[in-house]
């Protein structure tokens, strides 16, 4: 197994670990479907196949290696998720996401959700990868992707990244992607090649990941 290899598996692992913790903490069933892996540049990312209005927050990294990840997500999902968090009526939550405009009540939700998601892709990655690596959730920003400098180093710097995209899924109804993205060197793949920009299925023999 190669090390992109080792790194998805851990990945799919992370989002399973990710969907109990965070679907407890909503007390409303979070699973992911249509993951799938891709190797691209800040350019791909943003303008191949564009995002709408999201949220970035940037994921601090230490250990063996140090740098940031990212983890975006559509605004109208943070909504969502916040909203459900902090229990507001259905009604007032869809005229949320129809608007796009999170307020701060959702916004300190979001945060809350954010930091448990770090906290499961942590301890996975703690449990899992040979290296040791610990990420904390840092600053959540409020992204428009069409409007982002590609050559710029906001919201990140250009280079090769692995994403690992993930249809996010409440009580089984789609609230579209979420998005995990890694520098390559952050995981020791600067020295595999690209797979040629194709979006890889999830593997499909992925051990079950430890409760920790």
């Amino acid at each position: 197994m190669n090390q992109q290899a080792i790194v998805e598996t851990i990945l799919t692992n992370s989002l399973k670990k990710i969907g109990t913790d965070v679907g407890e903490l909503l007390g409303q069933e979070l699973t992911f479907g249509d993951t799938g892996f891709e190797r691209v540049d800040k350019s791909a990312y943003f303008f191949d196949n564009p995002r709408g209005k999201s949220l970035l927050t940037g994921l601090t990294v230490s250990g063996d290696q140090e740098g940031t990840a990212y983890l975006v997500m559509p605004v109208a999902a943070a909504i969502q998720l916040g909203g459900t968090l902090i229990m507001l009526p259905e009604d007032s939550i869809a005229e949320k996401v129809q608007s796009e405009e999170i307020g701060p009540d959702e916004t300190d939700a979001f945060s809350e959700i954010a930091n448990i998601l770090t906290g499961s892709l942590s301890r996975t990655f703690e449990s899992q990868y040979s290296k040791k690596l610990h990420l904390a959730k840092g600053e959540t920003e409020e992204l428009i992707p069409t409007k982002v400098d590609a050559e710029a180093d906001t919201p990140f710097p250009p280079g090769d990244y692995l994403l690992c995209s993930a249809e996010i899924k409440l009580e089984g109804n789609s609230l579209g992607p979420l998005d995990l993205i890694f520098a390559s060197d952050l995981l020791g793949l600067e020295g595999e090649a690209p797979a040629g920009g194709e979006t890889a299925e999830a593997p499909s023999d992925v051990p079950e990941t430890d409760s920790v």
